[in-house]
């Protein structure tokens, strides 16, 4: 059964399976108390539903899903259930904040966009059940403190040794070479310096180009994302880049 449902309806059947699923049975002042509308709403709503064959409902009576209504609900929970998962989870969102932008993002997905996320997350949960990845636990210290952790090491000895060939401080890159920002160096005595860079869009994952480099090495400027900047070498050897070109 394919129907084109408006945000607000399917929003009631929603709100319709999920009252069954904690009381048994849903009525009119349930509807109308968790979407904080007047019973005329409630009523609306219901004959929209009723005329789609999705609920049963007779005056002052129980509100019941049909059986076309209780498939098409149960994959409207899913769809929820997935993206809000995914905030609060995977992306560390707070609870409430997560549950409402689930609400307001979830009509609007594409399918294949939603089985994206999905893959995802079961790709980093059975990545940290199969593998001892720790995808998340990485991913809220860089969300919280803008750095990678110095656990985050997957690679093999190969891997790293070709890796550390790649590495440079980004004033060591010649003019019109670019590189990705991997970390900023930082101690007691140039913790300024890092605040600094980090303000201007100097963070890990970044791109950099090396636009100038004034006749003695010293200012630099590049380009990073969209901007440019003028760098003194102490600055630019604070940063640690992958080259890329």
């Amino acid at each position: 059964m394919s129907l084109s449902l408006t945000e607000s309806v399917e929003d009631y059947l929603l709100e319709i399976f999920l009252i069954t699923r904690q009381k048994k049975v849903a009525r009119l002042k349930d509807l109308a108390k968790r979407r904080k509308v007047k019973m005329p709403s409630v009523v609306n709503a219901l004959r929209n539903l009723m005329n789609d064959g999705l609920v049963e409902h007779e005056k002052y009576g129980y509100i019941e899903l049909t059986e076309n209504g209780l498939e098409l609900a149960k994959k409207l929970y899913e769809r929820h259930k997935t993206i809000y998962s995914f905030l609060h989870e995977v992306l560390d969102v707070d609870e409430s904040m997560a549950e409402s932008d689930a609400h307001k993002i979830e009509h609007y997905l594409h399918p294949g966009t939603l089985k994206k996320i999905t893959d995802f997350m079961e790709f980093v949960r059975r990545s940290e059940r199969e593998k001892h990845a720790k995808w998340h636990e990485h991913f809220v210290y860089f969300s919280k403190n803008g750095e990678i952790p110095d656990d985050c090491d997957m690679l093999s000895a190969k891997e790293k040794e070709t890796a550390m060939g790649k590495q440079k401080k980004l004033g060591d890159l010649k003019k019109g070479s670019s590189g990705r920002i991997l970390s900023i160096i930082s101690d007691s005595s140039n913790s300024s310096i890092k605040a600094r860079l980090m303000s201007m869009g100097m963070i890990p994952g970044a791109e950099v180009k090396v636009e100038k480099i004034a006749p003695l090495g010293d200012p630099i400027d590049i380009l990073v994302k969209g901007y440019h900047l003028s760098l003194r070498k102490k600055e630019a050897n604070q940063v640690i880049v992958e080259k890329i070109s």
